[in-house]
């Protein structure tokens, strides 16, 4: 078989799949070519054929999440204040260190507007990045 007679047209654009040269492969049986691919799945999966999209989905989604116990991941909300990992270490090291303290960058969405320091000693000029329980789930695991 040529590549003429193997080439087949993508289904949305018409521009010609070409065949993948490996050793022992299977013909291709691809139907979109690699930019339309990733638009086409992207659109389905927004759209109505997007299971979480169904109530009742999503209501057995939640259900069997709980019966296994699974819990979102907590994110610390800076306006909460210091997270319990951050005070500890802030009252060990003294009263100097400070706790959530912003460093604005100048910069503008996308890109972070500040950054927030765990435990800092502004006179030292000195911060501390503290992980805490961050660590302990599973993908990091």
């Amino acid at each position: 078989m040529t590549t003429q007679e193997s080439a087949r047209p993508c289904q949305v654009c018409g521009n010609p799949l070409l065949p993948t040269y490996r050793r022992g492969a299977q013909p291709s049986r691809r139907k979109y070519c690699d930019s339309c691919r990733v638009e086409y799945f992207r659109a389905r999966m927004q759209g109505p054929a997007n299971p979480m999209n169904n109530a009742a989905c999503r209501a057995k989604v939640a259900r069997t999440l709980r019966e296994r116990g699974v819990q979102p991941i907590m994110r610390w909300n800076p306006g909460l204040g210091p997270t319990p990992h951050e005070a500890r270490l802030a009252a060990a090291l003294g009263d100097e260190w400070a706790t959530g303290v912003a460093i604005p960058t100048g910069l503008r969405p996308p890109y972070p507007r500040c950054y927030r320091l765990d435990v800092t000693c502004v006179g030292a000029l000195m911060c501390v990045e503290v992980d805490g329980s961050s660590h302990q789930g599973l993908v990091k695991k």
